[in-house]
């Protein structure tokens, strides 16, 4: 992490439901991402996302560091991503070597999936992840990740990250506690209306207002 910008917005997202309930689509279609033309470096493991992918922790490490370097001198975007095994110590290492590249100069975009696998417990992250959640707005980093299981993902990213994307859940204690995070009733958060293959609803929470978004296939 280089070059502090304290003056940059924390944007920070989470993306968070069930399995069908429309997280990854709001994910692909949310237009704080570029398309192409920017540094995205993503953790993978089910392949969910266009990218060039490595299968080893230490190949990815290395060609993040290539691309960046690239980067850095002839403003050539990537999509990089680490797409082996799922485990806390990959994780760990996948969170420094993201870290490393950030510069408070320019954006770059780090989208991780299925946190809660990655996430001990619902206490504080690994110090990894931790260091990456609480500094990385101000060296240019915005954070995208994604859980199927909201109540099992450590409370760091809750308190990193100042928007949510948040659709239907599983169970009464995942309603009680969703609808808490953004301030509705277990009534009004129930509301979404979800058609399969028409289209999905989320509540998307800025932290200054909550209203529902929807995206129509």
């Amino acid at each position: 992490m280089r070059n502090p910008n304290t003056r940059l917005p924390n944007r920070n997202t989470l993306y968070l439901g069930r399995s069908g309930s429309g997280k990854s689509t709001a994910l692909k279609h949310n237009p704080a991402i570029p398309g192409r033309g920017a540094p995205v470096a993503l953790w993978d493991p089910n392949e969910d996302h266009k990218a060039r992918r490595y299968r080893r922790i230490g190949d990815f490490v290395k060609a993040l560091i290539k691309a960046d370097q690239v980067w850095r001198t002839q403003r050539r975007g990537y999509r990089i991503a680490y797409c082996g095994v799922n485990s806390q110590e990959a994780y760990n290492i996948w969170c420094k070597a993201v870290g490393e590249i950030l510069d408070g100069r320019w954006l770059t975009y780090l989208i991780a999936e299925e946190l809660a696998d990655v996430s001990p417990h619902a206490g504080a992250a690994p110090p990894p992840a931790k260091k990456l959640l609480n500094q990385c707005r101000k060296y240019g980093g915005i954070f995208h990740g994604t859980s199927q299981k909201p109540t099992e993902i450590s409370k760091t990213y809750y308190s990193g990250c100042d928007h949510r994307y948040i659709g239907v859940v599983k169970t009464l204690d995942e309603v009680k506690r969703m609808s808490a995070e953004i301030g509705l009733s277990r009534d009004e958060f129930n509301t979404l209306e979800n058609i399969d293959e028409v289209q999905v609803q989320l509540w998307y929470d800025n932290s200054k207002t909550v209203e529902k978004w929807t995206h129509v296939f």
